[in-house]
């Protein structure tokens, strides 16, 4: 129940933002989410550059073993949500 109810606050969440594109306020709602949609994409960058950069081996040249953290798990959950496998969990 918990799952649809999310499923439909995001899916309405979606309407309304398309919907901001059509009405008269369509600058204000550019000049909200243009930064919004920045600010996630550079956080989600340097988490996957730190990821990348923490499993590297100096020495070798070889993948060094995961070690696990928040920002690894994070990673992962949304890796799973993006291309809806369900493993893991």
């Amino acid at each position: 129940m918990r799952k649809k109810i999310l499923a439909w606050v995001l899916f309405l969440a979606c309407l309304f933002v398309l919907s901001l594109g059509s009405s008269r306020y369509v600058q204000v709602a550019d000049r909200a989410l243009l930064p919004a949609r920045l600010l996630l994409l550079a956080g989600l960058s340097v988490l996957a550059a730190r990821e990348w950069w923490r499993g590297r081996d100096d020495v070798r040249g070889a993948w060094a073993s995961p070690r696990m953290d928040a920002g690894d798990r994070f990673l992962r959950r949304m890796r799973r949500w993006y291309y809806g496998d369900a493993s893991g969990k």
